[in-house]
């Protein structure tokens, strides 16, 4: 069932000290995060549903990197957030096609599922690279792949001219179409003139990434919407 893939994945980050505590309310909880900072929203809103977590009880750490482990994980967590049970795996799968992915890691049932599904191919067919930490245009070209698969408008942004953007040339070939879907379905919005592909990006960045996405996708559907108070 679906509860024992969630249960593996949280059973597993409750045992790293850097994968986070579910805390209710988390953000406002959390002593390194202020209600002034841009990420607030994102944070106390990821957090609340169970997409993202706290290092502690107390702590959320924003400006940590991100793994792609952990990045993968919390696509997992996405996933059942914004549409349930079907198209999530019933349990974990049993091997990944990656020699440095293990079911038994926290990561390892969410790398098994977006594997199986087209969402991450790794930089190898042997190697995913988990402890790497992400890059800007990693995280939305998973993201990309992810709304595919989720059968959400990947069109979105296909017109949308990045060379009006300073830093173009910095975008990975691969992630040029993602990047276009991001700006369009306002996942990423650049920094003024400059996009930032290969930043590194921190927690608080994901959480706010994710909760583009996830505010953007309800907000289309029109079912859930998410607004500001």
């Amino acid at each position: 069932m679906l509860k024992k893939f969630l249960a593996l994945i949280l059973a597993g980050a409750m045992a790293l000290s850097a994968i986070p505590v579910f805390a209710e309310n988390a953000a406002d909880r959390f002593t390194d995060v202020n209600a002034t900072s841009p990420y607030y929203d994102a944070i106390e809103y990821t957090c609340d549903t169970g997409i993202f977590c706290g290092t502690s009880d107390t702590e959320f750490s924003p400006e940590v990197q991100l793994t792609r482990g952990m990045f993968v994980t919390l696509l997992g967590r996405t996933y059942v957030n914004l549409y349930g049970d079907e198209g999530a795996p019933e349990e974990p799968v049993a091997e990944t096609g990656f020699m440095d992915v293990f079911p038994d890691d926290y990561y390892g049932p969410s790398v098994c599922w977006a594997w199986q599904n087209g969402i991450v191919s790794g930089y190898s067919d042997e190697l995913f690279a988990p402890n790497d930490i992400l890059t800007k245009e990693q995280a939305v070209t998973i993201l990309y792949r992810f709304a595919e698969y989720a059968n959400e408008d990947i069109h979105e942004g296909e017109e949308t001219n990045i060379l009006s953007y300073e830093d173009y040339d910095d975008i990975s070939k691969y992630a040029i179409t993602a990047i276009q879907w991001g700006i369009g379905f306002d996942v990423i919005k650049g920094e003024g003139p400059f996009i930032e592909p290969q930043h590194k990006v921190t927690r608080a960045e994901t959480a706010e990434l994710l909760y583009n996405y996830v505010t953007s996708s309800l907000n289309r559907r029109g079912d859930r919407e998410v607004t500001e108070e």
